[in-house]
């Protein structure tokens, strides 16, 4: 009787697990290496996952102070039509005359200070607001809360001096097309430009380190950087050492 019973249960269980069968979850990861940056994209089925990390103090600044826009083309043709931008507005701070030396810090003190101011302002002084665009739709939404079911923060390790841009989108956000291909999804990252900003010169030939995780070829982009203050009077490189990102990569090929 217990045997005929246990076969029952078996048969049962194998029948419903036939007809629910689970949905497989493919994980995606690509990681892209730009001068001192790093990013890293996991994505599945149903979310993308964006880190941009770096421990450069003059990029750190540019990202916090100007706003990072992350820019979303599902064709790989690098068109800005669907973005997220973080934070909206430039973020006033209390140390924008001493950015960092060109020689670098002189003491671990000068270092951990400034590692230290920067904690403070993403504790207290960064905005809880981001926009997000599609096409010509925009919308404000608060970065932890909000209808998008989108998530954005900036994680700092003062210990390491390590800046990390985390952020989670829907693809849903990103393509209304439920059949979207995803396969050329281009990610281009960007942050705002300081006012006396002149364009750079051509890099085409620089080529970003970069390694793919869960099959593929590795992905590419072009690079973004430091502008060039070597003809500039003093007090116009001061107010310009604030490097800037511009870049764009393949988020899976």
């Amino acid at each position: 009787m217990k045997k005929t019973v246990l076969l029952l249960l078996v048969c049962t269980i194998y029948s419903v697990s036939a007809k629910n069968p689970k949905t497989s979850v493919v994980v995606d990861t690509t990681e892209v290496f730009n001068e001192s940056l790093t990013y890293k994209v996991v994505q599945d089925n149903e979310y993308l996952q964006l880190s941009i990390s770096t421990k450069d103090n003059d990029i750190i600044m540019s990202m916090l102070s100007l706003g990072v826009t992350v820019f979303f083309d599902v064709k790989g043709k690098e068109k800005e039509n669907v973005y997220i931008k973080y934070p909206l507005e430039p973020v006033k701070t209390n140390f924008n005359k001493g950015q960092v030396p060109l020689d670098g810090f002189q003491t671990s003190e000068e270092e951990t200070k400034r590692r230290q101011q920067i904690a403070k302002l993403i504790e207290n002084d960064l905005p809880q607001e981001a926009a997000y665009n599609y096409f010509d739709s925009q919308e404000q939404f608060h970065i932890l809360l909000n209808s998008l079911d989108t998530s954005l923060s900036y994680i700092y390790d003062p210990q390491k001096g390590l800046l990390e841009y985390r952020l989670k989108i829907p693809k849903r956000r990103i393509s209304a097309n439920s059949k979207e291909d995803f396969s050329k999804l281009a990610i281009g990252v960007k942050t705002g430009k300081l006012p006396d900003h002149k364009p750079k010169e051509d890099d085409s030939s620089r080529r970003p380190e970069s390694k793919k995780r869960g099959g593929g070829r590795p992905s590419g982009g072009r690079g973004g950087g430091r502008p060039n203050n070597s003809e500039r009077p003093e007090s116009q490189n001061r107010q310009s050492s604030m490097a800037t990102i511009d870049f764009w990569f393949m988020a899976s090929e």
